[in-house]
């Protein structure tokens, strides 16, 4: 059994690359390391899609947040009487 994920340094990713996307696109993850550390991943397009949806779902929710307080800041002023 081939394991979900593999961690591989810049300089042999460098050398294997088109077998390493191809372990990527059978729906592995590689953890590409510099001196031993995890510096980026390779990682199948549809879960790079979904993080990206998931990052603009949050940022849509913190907007739709941030409104909601802004309006309740604005109804506590005028309801206080600090009208602009």
């Amino acid at each position: 059994m081939t394991p979900d994920f593999e961690e591989v340094s810049i300089s042999i990713l460098r050398d294997r690359l088109a077998e390493k996307v191809g372990f990527v696109r059978e729906g592995g993850q590689i953890y590409v390391t510099h001196h031993g550390r995890r510096v980026a991943a390779l990682v199948p397009i549809w879960h790079a899609d979904l993080y990206a949806d998931v990052e603009a779902w949050t940022l849509r929710d913190m907007q739709r947040r941030q409104h909601e307080a802004l309006k309740a800041w604005e109804t506590l002023r005028r309801n206080a009487g600090y009208e602009d």
